[in-house]
């Protein structure tokens, strides 16, 4: 009983079935063999044949035990795998979701700073500023800049910009064809 047990819990169910098979076999061997004299009588005054089928009988009542424990075990086992499973998915799923919704938060500052500063200042140059080093400093960009489209809309003209190489290239009236020049003209 012990060997069928190991084997159909530690190897497979596979397993544990030719031990069961293999257990039949050699518990009716022994009965043959003491019943031809060549091994000691067992202790029970029963026939070889009614100690052979109690044997077989408890062999398959253990099996059909280690069978519904085993299958339990199994389903038991799937589930927990895919619970784990969609935990994973939902944690992977719920970080990009609150990653973006930092982002989010992060430019609803942005937008709020950039609104009350509107509010406050009376001219549009200070406004930019303001507006183009916020941008810069909450999301972490090494530079930003501003453009906005002259009156003719053939170019994006900047208008304001961060670090010393964007007032440069302010003081030396940097503009993009509207259309044509890389990602700010288009």
């Amino acid at each position: 009983v012990v060997v069928i047990l190991m084997a159909s819990l530690l190897i497979s169910w596979t397993a544990g079935v030719i031990v069961f098979f293999l257990s039949i076999l050699t518990h009716g061997v022994f009965l043959f063999l003491s019943s031809q004299g060549l091994l000691p009588q067992p202790a029970v005054q029963a026939g070889p044949l009614a100690i052979w089928i109690s044997g077989t009988t408890v062999f398959s009542w253990v099996m059909f035990l280690v069978y519904i424990g085993n299958r339990n075990l199994r389903e038991a086992l799937h589930r927990a795998l895919r619970n784990e499973h969609d935990l994973k998915k939902s944690r992977t799923e719920l970080e990009a979701y609150t990653t973006d919704l930092e982002r989010r938060v992060v430019q609803l500052q942005v937008a709020a700073d950039v609104a009350r500063d509107a509010a406050s200042l009376q001219e549009v140059g200070p406004l930019l500023d303001r507006a183009v080093d916020l941008v810069r400093e909450r999301f972490g960009f090494y530079h930003a800049g501003i453009f906005m489209i002259d009156i003719r809309h053939e170019y994006a003209v900047l208008k304001s910009a961060t670090g010393e190489a964007g007032k440069q290239m302010i003081a030396n009236g940097h503009k993009l064809k509207v259309g044509e020049v890389g990602m700010v003209g288009y």
